[in-house]
């Protein structure tokens, strides 16, 4: 779809036992118009934890922009933020 988000989530120890576990349920937070404009990526590591001056796991990049720190439900307003920009949604959410 070309005019999808793709967001990576990394699954990596340090990431993962620091909530990027709760990352991977962003599938259950959009509604069925949101998922198919969506492509959801489980990856081993981003790369990003050697950087102890940058943002703390998890880490999840959403198209091409890497966001530290975030729970579920920030990840969920960026997808959506991302998707309204896209325009492949509409204002209201389920």
């Amino acid at each position: 779809m070309k005019n999808s988000v793709v967001v990576k989530i990394c699954t990596g120890t340090a990431c993962y036992v620091q909530g990027g576990s709760f990352l991977l349920d962003l599938e259950n937070k959009l509604n069925s118009e949101e998922l198919a404009a969506v492509r959801i990526q489980g990856v081993g590591c981003l790369g990003c934890c050697g950087d102890s001056s940058g943002p703390r796991p998890p880490f999840a990049m959403v198209d091409d922009t890497l966001f530290g720190g975030i729970d579920i439900d920030e990840l969920t307003e960026i997808v959506r933020g991302k998707l309204q920009d896209k325009g492949n949604t509409r204002q209201n959410h389920e």
